[in-house]
């Protein structure tokens, strides 16, 4: 595990991803009209756990290519044959892989967003508890999209394909979480159980719905600026409730569960050439 950690830290664009984090978190336009005096001084304190849920789409472009090399580059090379010629198992070398890599990737959320929230609040102390629930969700796509990504090295034969389809999912859920004229659409015509489906599909927004709902409590939501729950998370707030917290954890949860015994059931399975 710290083998593969450290060997993540050295790719020098897992540091560019948390500068890149930190500077999506504080969002350079919100900067630039705050300096220009055109928002309120406390504005970025208040919302900047909202602008942080607004990168969320961003997430998975941290673990996806990252993970999906991480067994098919070994698989390659010949590497990953010689180690499981060694007395360690299949499911130590899977479960030492993917722990040294949400290390790394975890790291670089926490390190993104917290220095966003340090830069913020500084000694504002009640405003990092929100930011932590938010972080917390982050750190959870970031897991649920690290296990994805495995789950495509080990499939994949070649490591351009493993890429490749990685940045298709990510397009693909980027998709998926853009459907507000669907989401229309779809509540017009009573097909909102489609929608819900479509929503909980989707983990990168139920994860940005779930840190929205961190922020403040729904009533205050749907009361000063419903827009920032977006369609589906009020087609899913219609739906759920004061419920809905716990169904979009529930199928956030379910992702995590599905994957990860996917991973390594498929691996003990697969030929190591």
């Amino acid at each position: 595990m710290v083998h593969y950690f450290k060997e993540s830290l050295r790719q020098r664009w897992l540091i560019i991803f948390s500068i890149i984090f930190f500077f999506l978190a504080i969002n350079i336009p919100t900067l630039v009209l705050l300096s220009a005096r055109y928002l309120p001084p406390d504005y970025l304190p208040l919302y900047l756990s909202y602008l942080v849920s607004l990168t969320f789409p961003y997430l998975p472009l941290l673990a996806l290519p990252m993970g999906a090399i991480s067994v098919v580059q070994e698989k390659e090379s010949g590497t990953l044959e010689y180690i499981l010629s060694t007395r360690i198992t299949r499911g130590g070398y899977l479960l030492a892989k993917l722990a040294g890599l949400l290390l790394a990737t975890t790291g670089v959320v926490l390190l993104g967003y917290g220095l966003a929230a340090v830069v913020s609040y500084r000694v504002s102390f009640s405003h990092y508890v929100i930011m932590g629930e938010t972080i917390l969700v982050a750190v959870l796509l970031n897991a649920i999209m690290l296990l994805l990504a495995m789950l495509v090295s080990i499939l994949t034969k070649r490591r351009e394909t493993a890429l490749g389809v990685a940045i298709a999912l990510w397009f693909l859920f980027a998709v998926i979480s853009n459907l507000g004229q669907l989401g229309i659409l779809l509540n017009l015509t009573h097909a909102t159980d489609y929608f819900v489906s479509f929503t909980l599909l989707d983990p990168t927004e139920s994860s940005r719905i779930m840190a929205v709902m961190a922020t403040q409590t729904v009533a205050n939501i749907l009361l000063t600026n419903p827009t920032q729950l977006g369609v589906t998370g009020y087609t899913m707030v219609a739906v759920f409730g004061g419920n809905t917290v716990y169904v979009l954890f529930a199928s956030l949860l379910a992702w995590l569960g599905a994957l990860g015994g996917l991973l390594f059931g498929l691996f003990n399975r697969q030929d190591a050439t």
